[in-house]
């Protein structure tokens, strides 16, 4: 369809510093919650939509409509273009050199179909119901559990990219998700547990899990922690599980391998291209195009089909991830990692799925490794400074390793240190390779796109932890 809007093109000179892209997205689907054995939320929605952005000078301008017709998108068009024009304008700098924004070689034709065997949107509603609402009466395993809750969503979003490199990509991609959550309480004690399952693909999704059963887990988790220890505070080695290390590696180490922040020198890993930022044993990717994980796409917001991008070889710093902007600006390739929300938003630099590689150690022979220390198990995010390198992390529970051997369980813990600390510290990465252990949802600049992160189990010396 955007190829008929090629003449709008035709006001942008075709050199340096000009640029122009018209994405169209649309997106439907379901959105059911159960709570406390009533049904708390039931609602469908869908939009369709065109943003354009436009590059003068090495200015943007950008506008979006939900008005597909031809007069229309012509005035978005034009809205965009007097945007950009009025940025270099009224800039100080227009007369003075300006880096090159787009590299005009980067041009890609694609088309990715909807891989769902079977389509969110075919699915019976009764179906979807009776999938949350068993969940949900799943978590009630004792009269302990004081709050319960279980939320089915899906969506099928298709996106179409046509820019004045000749690039014209389009896509169609599925996601369904089913969020579990327990609150147990006794007395003044409170403990809550929770857990997502999510994945790009379609209802067959839950042909592969039971998930009454994780609910049920869910809900004896939160119970058993009522009866838990305080958690030590201090320094300790540590074992981190696969979704504590994909929070850490996520929102730690991607954000700050995130082009546009290291542009903007807002990331510890500015100017570290080639230098030794971790162990050895220690390699970092970011891999859209893992089949099914929730962080997955085949091509990106501007038109880039996806690869799998190593950030860390052996310890060294070999990459980032990359827009056509970022790239052309640091003498690199597009890696397709601009995203956008919808089609009034502009793509920023975004990871897909981040994970720490694969080790040769066994979970006992990192138990050894570590002798005396903790374990710690759930991610429950946190937050990261990537200018100051500095994060902070919560875990759901972990348990004290006394000669090798798990000990008592502890629930609440935090974890807080530098990013490069925990990959300098790491002295054994595990050969169980989850990338996927931690599904969740990445905020930036307002924008939240569905992600993964994961990796082995890692044994890191030193780290600080402390309680509630």
């Amino acid at each position: 369809m955007l190829e008929e809007y090629e003449f709008l093109f035709d006001e942008i000179p075709r050199k340096s510093n000009y640029f122009a892209d018209i994405r169209m997205t649309s997106s439907f689907g379901t959105t059911l919650s159960f709570k406390n054995g009533k049904l708390d939320l039931a609602g469908e929605s869908e939009y369709i939509g065109v943003g354009i952005r436009v590059l003068w000078g090495g200015f943007w301008g950008f506008s979006a409509t939900t008005i597909l017709s031809k007069k229309e998108i012509q005035k978005t068009f034009q809205i965009a273009l007097k945007l950009a024009k009025a940025a270099y304008n009224s800039s100080t700098n227009k007369n003075k050199e300006i880096l090159d924004e787009i590299d005009h070689t980067y041009s890609f034709k694609k088309v990715a179909e909807l891989t769902a065997k079977q389509r969110p949107d075919e699915i019976d509603i009764a179906e979807k119901l009776k999938l949350a609402k068993e969940a949900e009466k799943s978590i009630r395993v004792s009269d302990r559990i004081k709050s319960s809750t279980a939320s089915y969503s899906d969506t099928i979003f298709y996106e179409e990219v046509f820019n004045t490199n000749n690039t014209h990509t389009k896509k169609w991609t599925s996601l369904v998700t089913l969020g579990i959550s327990a609150l147990a309480r006794e007395e003044t004690n409170y403990q809550r547990a929770s857990k997502i399952y999510s994945k790009s693909t379609g209802f067959e999704a839950f042909n592969d899990v039971n998930t009454n059963d994780l609910a049920e887990e869910i809900g004896k988790t939160a119970v058993k922690l009522l009866n838990t220890d305080l958690p030590p505070s201090g320094k300790f080695d540590t074992l981190l599980d696969p979704s504590i290390v994909g929070v850490y590696i996520h929102e730690a180490f991607g954000h700050a391998s995130e082009a546009d922040s290291v542009l903007a020198k807002e990331s510890i890993l500015e100017g570290k291209i080639g230098t030794k930022v971790g162990v050895d044993e220690i390699s970092v990717y970011d891999d859209p195009t893992i089949p099914s994980l929730r962080g997955s796409y085949p091509i990106d917001s501007e038109g880039t089909p996806t690869e799998n991008r190593e950030i860390v070889k052996n310890g060294t710093l070999v990459g980032f991830l990359h827009s056509i902007t970022t790239a052309t600006k640091m003498g690199a390739k597009p890696n397709g990692s601009a995203r956008a929300i919808s089609y009034n938003a502009m793509p920023l630099v975004r990871m897909g799925n981040t994970y720490v590689g694969n080790g040769e150690l066994s979970f006992e022979e990192l138990l050894e490794m570590v002798k005396d220390g903790v374990y710690l198990v759930h991610s429950q995010g946190g937050y990261v400074i990537p200018s100051k390198g500095q994060f902070l992390f919560t875990a759901q529970h972990g348990y004290l390793i006394k000669n090798g051997e798990l000990g008592k369980m502890f629930s609440n813990v935090s974890l807080t240190g530098t990013i490069l600390q925990v990959l300098q510290k790491t002295v054994g990465v595990g050969k169980d390779l989850n990338p996927g252990a931690f599904p969740g949802t990445c905020g930036k600049q307002g924008q939240y796109v569905p992600v993964s992160a994961g990796g082995p189990h890692l044994a890191v010396k030193d780290l600080v932890i402390g309680g509630r």
